[in-house]
């Protein structure tokens, strides 16, 4: 694995557990917390996610191949000083 996937990947890692908000291809949005993800197709898994509409649902897994963009909700905390 190169660097620059390395560093792609690690950067996804860091979203897990923290709210996103992730849009589709065919323009649908879920926001919710990110439970996981699969590195090799992106396909990820949201919980407590929160439709376009405002219906909440328990569990929402989502293939990569619809996922356009995925959006961290809040700022990372930065513990260098």
């Amino acid at each position: 694995m190169s660097v620059p996937q390395r560093k792609f990947f690690g950067e996804i890692a860091t979203l897990v557990d923290r709210a996103v908000t992730v849009t589709t291809v065919n323009g649908k949005e879920y926001t919710g917390t990110l439970l996981g993800i699969n590195p090799d197709t992106l396909s990820l898994c949201l919980s407590d996610a929160k439709d376009e509409k405002g219906k909440t649902l328990h569990r929402v897994f989502l293939n990569g191949k619809v996922v356009a963009q995925i959006f961290a909700i809040e700022k990372p905390f930065n513990l260098k000083a």
